[in-house]
């Protein structure tokens, strides 16, 4: 899979970004054979890893995700259930903003675009979203500049990608 010019992937990353520390994890609960799908053991063991990260930053501003947290805009099938691990991330870190997609609201479930859960912000970004997020605080001669990436490690799976 060719990669997107002028993106970074982000996808089991955290980059802090004019002052927003942005987390990725993507893939979707494990429903039948193939990529990008992730039990929920293996989706908190991609959360513990990056543990050390999260206590060094000082928490999260941004989660982008593609599938929801467990119970919060996920729906019933399997294949479009949530994960407790990004719920259990969402009560230690409450950040402002959990983005998702995964579940269209165009499949005839009943969910809300918008939720609020303990202080964060769930959007399902589904087809578009624009999000205006309220400037932070940080040193002007770092505005555009990427200041912290999780050291790069080899994809687990060939073509994955969430990108900024």
């Amino acid at each position: 899979m060719k990669r997107p010019e002028g993106c970074d992937c982000i996808d089991d990353h955290i980059v802090v970004y004019n002052g927003l520390r942005i987390l990725g994890l993507g893939g979707c609960k494990k429903y039948r054979p193939g990529p990008f799908q992730y039990t929920e053991r293996e989706m908190q063991k991609r959360i513990r890893r990056l543990k050390w990260v999260l206590w060094l930053l000082g928490g999260v501003d941004i989660v982008v995700t593609h599938a929801p947290a467990e119970g919060l805009g996920d729906a019933e099938d399997l294949a479009h259930q949530g994960f407790g691990a990004l719920r259990d991330l969402l009560d230690e870190y409450s950040p402002q903003y959990l983005l998702h997609g995964h579940v269209h609201t165009t499949y005839g479930q009943n969910v809300s675009r918008e939720l609020k859960y303990n202080g964060t912000k769930i959007i399902n970004t589904y087809e578009r979203y624009v999000l205006d997020v309220p400037d932070v605080s940080f040193p002007e001669k770092h505005r555009g500049q990427i200041l912290w990436k999780t050291p790069h490690r080899e994809p687990q799976k060939e073509g994955s990608g969430m990108y900024v």
